[in-house]
């Protein structure tokens, strides 16, 4: 049994280090900047708005002077929130931009630039159309 007690030093040893290991604080993949409050408030009450659009137009810049990507879903928010405000070509360019980042989102992203061309009186293409889901009638 000596031997076993020779070993409980280095096993506590290795047993700590690895418990601290765990409480080391990992890099975040994403910069999201307060983003979960934000749109907390924003929910709780539409008033705080452009509090709101402020948060993802500095989550944006922060993003991009980190050189980290832009957490997704935060090009597509702002450029919702750019749409709302009646300015439609920044929300295509916002809508441009989610979609090259994340190319999983063409098929939304694509909708939601028809959608805002047409807001504006522009037609949108025969392309653009046919990514609008349409309601099929029951």
């Amino acid at each position: 049994m000596p031997h076993l007690r020779s070993l409980l030093p280095s096993g506590l040893t290795v047993a700590a280090a690895l418990l601290l290991a765990g409480c080391v604080q990992q890099q975040q993949m994403y910069t999201w900047g307060g983003y979960d409050a934000s749109m907390y408030q924003y929910a709780k009450d539409t008033t705080k708005q452009s509090e709101f659009r402020e948060t993802l137009a500095n989550i944006i810049a922060a993003s991009k002077s980190a050189g980290t990507p832009v957490p997704p879903g935060i090009h597509a928010e702002y450029g919702y929130q750019l749409l709302e405000m009646g300015k439609p070509d920044e929300a295509v360019a916002a809508f441009n931009a989610e979609k090259a980042a994340w190319p999983e989102s063409t098929q939304f992203m694509e909708s939601m630039i028809a959608y805002a061309r047409a807001g504006r009186g522009q037609k949108p293409t025969a392309a653009q159309t046919s990514q609008i889901p349409q309601e099929t009638p029951k």
